[in-house]
């Protein structure tokens, strides 16, 4: 009657650590699992819940702009009309990212009299898609960059999110926040020019073609996606990456320091040997500034697919 435990007491003692580690790992699974079966749950209830929130969201307006408040909105590329509509601290972020366009070469961005011709379908003229655009509070320094210096006429500009109803301690969800920010830059226009959509790139509009693709700081790790309870069909970085080369002409990469722009570029490098075509036209590292203070660096990447 003691054969077996005492086999069992060798068993375990020659092959102890990889019967830990095996346990270990169907534990972690086990984890995985249930960790994906939530975010799942809670990422659908967040898509199809209801607005806590009767009144349209709006920014406290922060009045005329005095000489910092100048400075901000130039380094912005947007309108003061436009900042005005801005409280502070959205001001600051939208001057960041305006900062962050501005350190990318132009003559990387200049579209060919061939890609411009590329028109997109209904021939609506030049068409910009952002992934991952948030609350796409960085809406209008994106679009007064592509028009005043880019120069890019007569174009649209469309905000891709999956996560459009995450909720903010105030009650209103990010697709509150954009419509917002979409609004006052549409106003301004007097046409819709600049859209809001929910979707998942992975899953979205496999036959449009977009003249430029801009992307902000994307997952590129599993972990990221995972800790910002999205679930894994989400998460497929080449994927993703294919999918961009496939239906733009250029793409703009903006990554939380170096390594995640490394790995990147290794990304699009890989790609690039398996299509036997396209080319990293611009690597760069922007330089922090003073008004919002981030942990890592930011570097930024110009892929010609």
């Amino acid at each position: 009657m003691r054969i077996l435990p005492m086999g069992f007491s060798c068993i375990k003692l020659a092959y102890g650590k990889w019967i830990d580690s095996a346990i270990n790992g169907l534990r972690e699974l086990g984890m995985q699992v249930m960790l994906n079966i939530w975010n799942k749950l809670h990422f659908i209830g967040r898509i199809y819940g209801f607005s806590w929130r009767r009144k349209p969201y709006c920014e406290h307006l922060h009045g005329a702009l005095e000489k910092p408040g100048h400075v901000l909105f130039q380094q912005a590329f947007i309108p003061p009309e436009i900042a005005d509509q801005l409280n502070a601290d959205s001001l600051k972020e939208v001057a960041f990212y305006g900062l962050l366009l501005q350190s990318l070469p132009k003559q990387a961005l200049q579209l060919s009299a061939a890609e411009r011709s590329n028109t997109t379908q209904g021939g609506a003229g030049l068409k910009v898609l952002d992934i991952g655009c948030k609350n796409f509070f960085y809406a209008s320094s994106l679009y007064f960059y592509l028009a005043d210096v880019l120069q890019f006429s007569e174009f649209e500009l469309h905000g891709l999110e999956v996560d459009t109803g995450r909720l903010y301690r105030n009650l209103y969800r990010r697709r509150d926040y954009a419509e917002y920010y979409c609004q006052s830059i549409n106003t301004y226009l007097s046409k819709p020019a600049v859209f809001y959509h929910q979707g998942n790139w992975l899953q979205w509009e496999n036959d449009q073609q977009y003249h430029l693709i801009t992307v902000f700081f994307p997952f590129l790790f599993r972990d990221l996606n995972d800790g910002w309870g999205l679930p894994r069909s989400c998460f497929s970085p080449r994927e993703f990456y294919q999918k961009c080369a496939k239906q733009a002409s250029r793409i703009i990469f903006f990554h939380q320091g170096e390594h995640e722009m490394q790995c990147s570029k290794a990304l699009i490098e890989s790609l690039i040997r398996a299509s036997g075509r396209g080319s990293i036209l611009y690597q760069g590292r922007v330089h922090e500034n003073v008004y919002v203070k981030r942990q890592h660096p930011v570097y930024s990447l110009i892929w010609q697919s």
